[in-house]
């Protein structure tokens, strides 16, 4: 019966479980910036160009770009995160634009998860599990953090709902998200997605993708597009094979058990039939 109801959570977080995000209508490309001139110049100039003309396209919502998209197959990198000059937990680290959360459909918690309008480059955006970690609740809004080995603190601009980066099955890491235009050390500088939200079709999208990024960029290195709905089930794909064998396995051994308890109870039943009988 324990291995039934430990069945029964681990099918829940594959198969019906939460990603933190809405994957409906987004497609992704990778692509690495290549070039002479400082990488930030380089990326500050191609983000800007290619989201302008993203979004002029035909059927598209909004787009934005994050240095890993969820499920996506690269992992994140990890560093400290401290608040009153104590090292609190180890964190997820991601350099996002500010339109991000919106593309991804990420709900917002507390804040303003914007890194302009207002903001300042310094500004963080921290998950939740993140922010119930350093005590920080919708009221410590502007709450000071510093990350490992910098020197200067930074704001923290909202909260934002936990994602699953790694997989389905896996537990939401916690996270903070910095601006590009102040990453952390070379995360985000050379390689990163473009996230698009479409309300036409994926399958145009996908098409259209590559060649405008490289009019935009020649040196553009750009990867294959693909919906980030595709993405999740290869990801998934495994864990869910996994939890039926072992959903399988758990229940053979139920009816099994189920089996073994019902012959014994049927046993001393018929061994006691006679002294039932007296007593009737």
């Amino acid at each position: 019966l324990n291995l039934t109801v430990l069945v029964l959570a681990q099918l829940d977080s594959v198969f019906i479980g939460n990603p933190g995000f809405d994957a409906q209508g987004i497609v992704r490309m990778e692509l690495t910036v290549t070039g002479s001139r400082p990488r930030p110049e380089i990326t500050a100039d191609m983000q800007s160009e290619l989201l302008s003309r993203t979004t002029k396209l035909t059927g598209i919502n909004s787009a934005a770009f994050v240095s890993n998209v969820p499920f996506g197959g690269s992992a994140n990198s990890y560093i400290w995160v401290d608040r009153n000059s104590v090292p609190v937990t180890e964190t997820a680290i991601l350099c996002a634009t500010d339109d991000y959360f919106s593309v991804m459909g990420i709900p917002i918690i507390a804040g303003n998860p914007r890194f302009a309008a207002g903001g300042e480059p310094t500004d963080v955006i921290v998950s939740r599990s993140l922010a119930s970690i350093l005590g920080i609740g919708p009221k410590s809004i502007g709450a000071r953090v510093r990350l490992e080995g910098e020197k200067a603190d930074r704001t923290v601009a909202a909260i934002v709902e936990d994602v699953r980066y790694e997989g389905m099955g896996e537990k939401p890491a916690p996270e903070i998200y910095l601006s590009f235009a102040r990453p952390y050390q070379h995360i985000g500088d050379a390689e990163m997605d473009l996230v698009v939200k479409a309300s036409g079709s994926e399958r145009t999208l996908i098409d259209t993708l590559p060649t405008l990024a490289r009019s935009v960029d020649p040196d553009l290195i750009v990867g294959d597009p693909a919906s980030l709905q595709s993405l999740i089930d290869r990801t998934s794909s495994v864990p869910k094979l996994r939890a039926a064998v072992v959903s399988a396995l758990a229940g053979i051994s139920l009816a099994v058990a189920l089996f073994g308890i019902s012959g014994t109870v049927r046993r001393a039943i018929s061994a006691r039939t006679r002294e039932l009988g007296i007593r009737i």
